[in-house]
């Protein structure tokens, strides 16, 4: 058992968690998140979503002629997820769960529930053969999600202590997979 003597004071050990809270809350103050990054990001899920909708939107017999445009639509969604995260790293030379998680990978509810109506909405207009409609839906669906992700900034800001921490990596693996399992079936079924 360590020394008792060796303790800090009540007060000593009260302005320590004082000051490290100060801190934080600078640290949130001065980050940014490069606007460039959530655009890039917005972008990114508008394409996603537009390029699913239109693999699995063709006719019957075309169907699996155009699926591989979903998994373009991930590799975009991919390549612009890595570029926001290591622009932010870059930057604020800091990593941010919250930010990975909620942000860039769509766990907050805001972005989760935009992101599945438009592609919802985005893939209906695709079985429909209304590809303008398509269009809207997935541009929504962008634009959503990086209204998220400012909403996001803007409480990790207020509150650091209660929005710094993303979802566990098991919990986003999990989702992943799930994700992936829906987006097979949907393949499938078609």
């Amino acid at each position: 058992m360590e020394n008792m003597n060796d303790l800090p004071a009540p007060e000593e050990a009260s302005a320590a968690l004082h000051e490290a809270e100060a801190s934080r809350s600078a640290l949130a103050a001065r980050l940014v998140v490069p606007p460039s990054s959530l655009g890039l990001l917005g972008l990114a899920v508008a394409a996603q979503i537009a390029l699913t909708a239109v693999g699995l939107g063709q006719d019957q017999g075309q169907a699996l002629d155009h699926v591989w445009l979903v998994g373009v639509g991930v590799v975009v969604f991919s390549v612009a997820a890595g570029l926001q995260l290591a622009l932010f790293r870059q930057r604020s030379g800091v990593w941010l769960g919250g930010l990975a998680s909620r942000v860039t990978f769509g766990t907050s509810t805001a972005a989760s529930t935009s992101y599945a109506l438009a592609m919802g909405g985005a893939i209906w207009a695709a079985y429909e053969g209304a590809w303008a409609l398509c269009a809207v839906a997935a541009g929504a669906g962008g634009a959503a999600y990086v209204l998220s992700g400012l909403y996001w900034v803007r409480a990790y800001r207020a509150r650091p202590d209660r929005h710094a921490r993303g979802e566990p990596a098991l919990l986003l693996a999990a989702i992943a997979a799930v994700a992936i399992v829906g987006l097979v079936t949907l393949i499938l079924d078609h």
